[in-house]
């Protein structure tokens, strides 16, 4: 039987994150090797590996994670992670235990901060995705020269809005310089409309002062600036490491 796994955690910890419920409602089962344990499930009457996940198994597997980060110090799994026997469970903790502890350290105490960077359309912009004119009268030449032009805009617009992030990722590091302990920054992806996000791991301890120097940032900043969390470590997971291995 297929099982979800959701999160690494301390085996110490155990008996507190057994209390955090599995997304059919029924308590979660463990898996311990060593000083490490994780966290899993089995799989549900609607999911299954491989198969496209429904915005409500996707809801559920978050509320579990976000029970475990509630109770434990945890590294959390994106959804997906399917094992079948305890003992792949059990091996994969053993091969990768000194990266798994060192992420676990890493984050021990922390949350995860997010901050969606919006940047504001100039005046008088044209959209990025408006068709080119079908006019009759418009010749092939003239037609080709339009679409042209609306693919020029369309990439100025891309290389605008990785711009007003740089400079926004600039700020951002000016503002939370001794507030946050790492910081990851996705960039917008290509197309009109994108907006880039940095991800913040933060101490508890610090977090009033983070909300603090955004407040601050926020007032000061060109651009439109949301803030999001606290999160589980899901950016900060000791998996993004070359050293993880399935």
């Amino acid at each position: 039987m297929k099982h979800l796994v959701y999160g690494i955690f301390w085996s110490r910890d155990t008996l507190q994150a057994a209390q955090a419920a599995g997304g059919d409602g029924t308590p979660l089962a463990t898996v311990s090797a060593g000083p490490l344990a994780a966290a899993w499930s089995p799989a549900g009457p609607s999911q299954s590996a491989g198969a496209v996940p429904s915005v409500s198994d996707l809801m559920a597997y978050a509320g579990v994670v976000e029970a475990l980060f509630q109770r434990v110090t945890v590294l959390p799994m994106r959804y997906g992670y399917w094992l079948d026997r305890e003992e792949e469970l059990r091996q994969l903790l053993s091969r990768n235990s000194i990266s798994l502890q060192e992420g676990l350290r890493r984050v021990e105490g922390c949350v995860e901060m997010g901050l969606r960077v919006l940047p504001a359309e100039p005046d008088g912009e044209i959209a990025a995705d408006q068709p080119a004119s079908a006019s009759p009268a418009i010749s092939a030449a003239s037609a080709g020269l339009a679409y042209l032009a609306q693919r020029r805009r369309r990439f100025d617009g891309h290389d605008r809005s990785r711009r007003v992030f740089e400079q926004a990722v600039q700020r951002c590091g000016l503002a939370f310089a001794g507030w946050s302990i790492d910081s990851v920054a996705e960039p917008p992806p290509a197309g009109p409309g994108g907006s880039g996000s940095l991800c913040f791991l933060v101490s508890r301890a610090a977090l009033a002062g983070f909300r603090q120097a955004f407040a601050q940032l926020q007032e000061d900043s060109p651009d439109r600036l949301l803030l999001t969390g606290p999160w589980p470590p899901y950016s900060f997971a000791a998996w993004k490491t070359p050293r993880w291995q399935s």
